[in-house]
């Protein structure tokens, strides 16, 4: 279902893209949604998704936005885009039932090698989705994000991305780049940017219902 919104937030993208470069070129459909909604400020963007997201400190060129799908009660994104020493960075947030950053196709025993492959593969994960980066990487691994189990991936030097799930309040978060990526740059972005929805919390204790 994540991936559905990405893919349309894609569609919605080129459909712009398009556009600029036609000049006088006919307009995309009107009933073409765009799932891309954007926010004056962290505080418009809490109110719309709910999460308490936001750059880290020092960020530059800060932009705001929601993903939403046209279809009743879809998920939705909420997301951070902002550049820290010359790099662009997304942050993501969302809502979710899960209780593993690699479910549906692992959990918190799979193996590092099982996890390159989720990565990498055709199975939905979260992680993957959340961030919306369907590469063939280089390098995975795990993490730990404020006591959050993370998972990360990239290609040497260039894109990455890294999620992390708060089980308690039900969240998964992502940061991906699209240049300079590295293990330590991808887990130094994240730990810079999280902030608990509430508090400090056992990374293996059982979601709220």
């Amino acid at each position: 279902m994540i991936k559905k919104i990405l893919l349309l937030t894609v569609c919605a993208a080129m459909a712009a893209s398009m556009c600029a470069f036609a000049g006088e070129a006919e307009a995309p459909a009107a009933d073409m949604p765009n799932p891309v909604q954007e926010c004056k400020s962290a505080d418009e963007l809490v109110q719309k998704g709910g999460i308490p997201v936001d750059a880290p400190e020092g960020a530059e060129d800060v932009k705001y936005s929601v993903i939403v799908s046209a279809e009743e009660g879809q998920e939705m994104i909420e997301q951070v885009e902002f550049t820290l020493d010359g790099v662009r960075y997304c942050y993501r947030a969302m809502s979710t039932d899960k209780l593993d950053i690699l479910a549906p196709a692992g959990d918190e025993n799979t193996p590092d090698n099982e996890i390159a492959d989720i990565l990498n593969g055709d199975k939905e994960c979260i992680a993957k989705d959340i961030a919306g980066m369907y590469f063939k990487w280089e390098n995975c691994g795990t993490a730990s994000i404020s006591e959050r189990k993370a998972v990360w991936a990239c290609n040497n030097d260039k894109e990455g991305m890294i999620a992390w799930l708060d089980v308690v309040p039900g969240i998964v978060y992502s940061i991906s780049m699209s240049e300079k990526a590295s293990a330590e740059q991808l887990i130094k972005v994240a730990e810079a940017c999280f902030v608990p929805a509430q508090g400090e919390v056992d990374a293996d204790a059982p979601a709220a219902e």
